[in-house]
């Protein structure tokens, strides 16, 4: 259900609503009246927030391509697709992009040589010895076209579907619910911005781990954003194959 709770944007809802009912309208089943009800909510949502036509940044794209490759790369080969899929909780609102049992891991593309990464908040770096954390960084820098290997975010994300279709059909709902929430519309054209995609690297935020958290804030600051040298983070470096380990055998302890 939808409801006006604010009579003063009465126009924009009805908007909104006529725009869901066009959507549904022209669906072809129930099922695909609901999905497409949740993407145009997301759609507005995005454009009522940022003032945008609804498509994604160049940022955004970069950070799209990069949680993708950790889900298809990391988490699903750790802990399998459906609960890979449910584990990718970034777009949703989560402090970090994936959530599996006491593990986390923080995605961020970075240019190639990049000397830092940013960090979006206190929270993102949050550890304790029950809750282990990982920063999952993917080079990832724009391109021209006719360069080998370039990709759009939207053939990423179609190599993406293609490999849970062909795999766990079940699971693509919550792919596809993930993606709307994220911003994403299959219909929007990303044909004009490749990228291509590098390195990863992989990092445990243990203690000593250069970072900002909650703990280390007076109460009157908030909303802290802020680098992280990656020279400092190498003494922290680990292999995927040890990341996917430990969230393999703590997801099966859940």
């Amino acid at each position: 259900m939808f409801r006006l709770t604010d009579t003063e944007h009465r126009d924009i809802f009805y908007r909104f609503c006529a725009d869901l009912v066009g959507a549904a309208g022209a669906a072809r089943s129930e099922q695909e009246a609901v999905d497409m009800c949740i993407m145009r909510t997301w759609r507005w949502h995005r454009l009522l927030k940022s003032g945008r036509d609804g498509r994604l940044t160049s940022e955004e794209q970069k950070g799209l391509i990069g949680e993708v490759a950790v889900l298809t790369g990391l988490v699903v080969p750790a802990i399998g697709i459906a609960e890979g899929i449910k584990a990718w909780v970034g777009p949703f609102g989560a402090a970090r992009d994936f959530e599996t049992g006491p593990a986390a891991i923080e995605s961020k593309a970075v240019a190639p040589l990049a000397s830092a990464v940013r960090i979006a908040s206190a929270d993102q770096l949050v550890s304790s010895d029950a809750h282990a954390v990982f920063l999952h960084l993917t080079e990832i820098a724009a391109a021209v076209d006719g360069v080998s290997d370039a990709v759009t975010v939207t053939e990423v994300v179609e190599q993406a579907r293609q490999f849970i279709a062909s795999r766990e059909t079940s699971a693509l709902g919550d792919f596809e619910e993930r993606l709307m929430a994220a911003g994403y519309n299959e219909t929007d054209d990303y044909s004009e911005q490749l990228w291509l995609t590098g390195d990863s690297s992989v990092f445990a935020v243990i203690d000593g781990f250069p970072r900002i958290i909650p703990a280390m804030l007076p109460s009157a600051v908030s909303d802290v954003r802020y680098q992280i040298t990656l020279a400092a983070c190498e003494p922290f470096r680990v292999e995927v194959t040890d990341v996917c380990a430990i969230i393999s055998m703590t997801s099966n302890d859940d």
